[in-house]
């Protein structure tokens, strides 16, 4: 809740803090200042109200679960759309080695050429309103080294269910994403490290 400076409302509660002793005023300069007993619970009323680490563990263990059953989702899908002569080649890669920088190897056959191309897939379980994902530094190098062959899929979850028949699929995301200004990218993560001494 917001108050306006001027107002009753604001100035009760200003009272009310001061003559609690939970705000100090210093006369002098009209200065107001948190008093040291209070700073603790002031920074518990404000900070204390997120997840706790069981919940943020059973958030993470949900995610994982939904993430998971969408990557099926999309092997089934993949499986289908390239029918039973390459569905042996759809390959669930996640299962076998979670730092590969995608979830899914797939193709498409040039019936022309005859020939295979390789379709590498991360999938992402997105929530439906948002679109929101994270884009981790090594699917970054993957999707950057590999170019047209990478594939972003985006399953929209509805009501805890991955809904692979609204997928929403970007070819080149690192070049794709960039330049679609329908999507916000924000770098906040430092990946930190002590250099090693020269001594």
């Amino acid at each position: 809740m917001k108050w306006r400076e001027n107002s009753d409302i604001y100035y009760a509660a200003r009272n009310v803090l001061v003559e609690g002793g939970g705000v100090e005023l210093e006369h002098s300069t009209g200065l107001y200042s948190l008093s040291s007993w209070f700073h603790t619970d002031f920074i518990r009323a404000v900070y204390g109200t997120g997840l706790s680490p069981e919940q943020l563990g059973e958030e993470k263990r949900n995610q994982a679960e939904i993430g998971y059953a969408a990557e099926l989702e999309v092997v089934n899908f993949e499986r289908q759309l390239v029918g039973r002569r390459d569905s042996h080649r759809v390959v669930h890669i996640a299962m076998e080695n979670t730092a590969a920088g995608f979830d899914i190897a797939s193709v498409r056959r040039d019936e022309v050429a005859d020939d295979i191309v390789v379709r590498l897939i991360e999938v992402k379980a997105v929530s439906s309103r948002s679109w929101e994902f994270v884009f981790t530094r090594n699917e970054v190098q993957m999707a950057t080294e590999n170019g047209s062959s990478y594939f972003l899929y985006l399953v929209p979850v509805i009501n805890g269910e991955p809904r692979v028949n609204e997928v929403f699929v970007v070819e080149n995301p690192v070049e794709e994403l960039k330049k679609d200004h329908e999507w916000r990218i924000e770098q906040s993560d430092w990946y930190v490290s002590k250099r090693e001494s020269h001594e």
